[in-house]
């Protein structure tokens, strides 16, 4: 999982497009992640390396599944245009350029030590599948 600042307000179906180069920073890398939870249980995902938020910009999550694909069900909810992509590996394992754009973020808290309020934040984005 890596996160990056974003002035965008809507990403494009071009994976490379919605971040400038080498701005993601990893903030957790996970080998495997078992996404198994009765309904409505959650998962916690500690960062390896901590993530310091400008409280300005928006923040883009990107996700990446090296092994290609991952099947698990979240709660998703109605967040405007374009506020997420997604990319399913081909069996080949080789991540395309390109994305289906969608208007659904995953539903996720995120937690900090600074005390900020939830009207800090900017808009989320999410990656989901992302070309590296």
């Amino acid at each position: 999982m890596k996160m990056a600042h974003v002035t965008i307000d809507e990403l494009s179906e071009t994976f490379a497009d919605n971040v400038a180069p080498g701005a993601l920073q990893e903030v957790v890398f996970i080998d495997s992640l078992p996404l198994y939870g009765e309904v409505g249980s959650t998962l916690t995902i500690q960062f390896d390396q901590p993530f310091y938020y400008n409280g300005t910009d928006n923040l883009l999550i990107d996700i990446h599944y090296p092994d290609g694909m991952v099947e698990a069900s979240a709660y998703n909810w109605e967040a405007g245009p374009a506020r997420s992509v997604y990319c399913l590996f081909p069996p080949s394992g080789s991540a395309n350029p390109t994305g289906e754009l969608s208007s659904k973020l995953p539903y996720m808290i995120l937690e900090c030590e600074f005390g900020l309020e939830a009207g800090t934040f900017g808009s989320i984005k999410i990656i989901l599948g992302g070309a590296d």
